[in-house]
Formats: C-alpha cells, sequence, structure tokens
C-alpha cells in the first residue's frame, strides 16, 4: 500500500485552486495537473506500506498531540528542474504545523517508518513536469489573494492508481485538539 499522511483542504479552497490550475493549464505547453480531489498538504510520505504496518501508522498518529490551528495559503512557486517545473502553491510556516510535521515525523521513526527528516516545506502541488510561462502563472495565482483553512483533523491517505487516474483515499483521520 503506497501510503502519505496529510491535511485536506475543504470544498471551497480546493475549487478556488482548482480554479487557477485549470488556467495555468490553458497557457501551459505541458504539464501533469493536479485533480482537484487531490489537493492537500503533505506531512510525512511513507511510500510502500505492509498492509500488517497500518495500525503501527495509525498509533503514531495518536501519538501525537497538538492544538487545532490555522493554514494561510497564497503565493505560486516552482521547484526548477531541467526542461520542466514543479508547480505548487504556498503554505505560510506556522509553529503549529511545524510542531504537527515534527512530532508527526518523530513517532514516525521512532517505529521503524522511513520519513524524510528535511526542513518543512509545506505547499500545494499543482503540476508536475510544467512547462509554462512563470510569470503568468503566478499572476493567475495571484487573483486569489490569501486563503485560510482552519485546520482540526490529519489524515492517513492511500494512493492508487485506478483507471489511469492517481486517486487518494482516507483511511484514518485523527483529530486535533480544540482551542
Amino acid at each position: 500500500m503506497r501510503l502519505f499522511i496529510s491535511i485536506n483542504l475543504n470544498e471551497d479552497i480546493c475549487d478556488r485552486i482548482y480554479d487557477a490550475i485549470c488556467h495555468i493549464k490553458e497557457i501551459a505547453r505541458k504539464g501533469h495537473f493536479s485533480r482537484k480531489e487531490n489537493l492537500h498538504v503533505t506531512l510525512a510520505f511513507l511510500g510502500e506500506v505492509d498492509s500488517d504496518d497500518v495500525d503501527k501508522v495509525k498509533l503514531c498518529m495518536d501519538a501525537v498531540n497538538v492544538e487545532s490551528f490555522d493554514i494561510h495559503i497564497g503565493g505560486l512557486g516552482r521547484f526548477k528542474r531541467t526542461g520542466f517545473d514543479i508547480y505548487w502553491i504556498g503554505i505560510e510556516k506556522s509553529n503549529p504545523m511545524s510542531e504537527l510535521h515534527k512530532l508527526l515525523n518523530y513517532e514516525l521513526n521512532s517505529k521503524g517508518f522511513s520519513v524524510d527528516m528535511r526542513e518543512f516545506k509545506p505547499h500545494l502541488t499543482l503540476g508536475r513536469e510544467v512547462n509554462c510561462d512563470y510569470q503568468e502563472s503566478k499572476k493567475l495565482v495571484e487573483e486569489l489573494g490569501s486563503m485560510t483553512q482552519s485546520v482540526n483533523k490529519f489524515s492517513l491517505m492511500l494512493s492508487e492508481r485506478i483507471n489511469g487516474k492517481l486517486v487518494y483515499t482516507e483511511l484514518y483521520t485523527r483529530e486535533l485538539i480544540k482551542k
């Protein structure tokens, strides 16, 4: 099973971001763009996990006690690659989100899961292998303005290809502590 842990977005924000993706697709010469229902903020990518270990992942999630918080979303960025880029919308760094990421990854590592321990750079991936005018794309995303979402849970997600489409299915949800 291919798994990751994420913060999923509400429908209004997904609609607004997907609108920007559609506009970028129109001006792009190339790219593989995220589907609206797949928009999320990755907290931990687990990769292939044996189905017998799913309960261990859930225990790691349950061990994390963080208060609910808000995320602030906005601004186009890119990871440059040779011949194409990965386009993303930024998530403003915050202490609660960083704490959630740090504690979750600590728990996962302590239970033998191999997770990326590099500095956390929260973002929403819009597209991969994108080839288009970055400045024009940036203007399209700036038109969205800043968006805010309350985060009161995080989720264990299954990633699989079904009929050629990447589909994410929520397997487990961990509620955060209410303020």
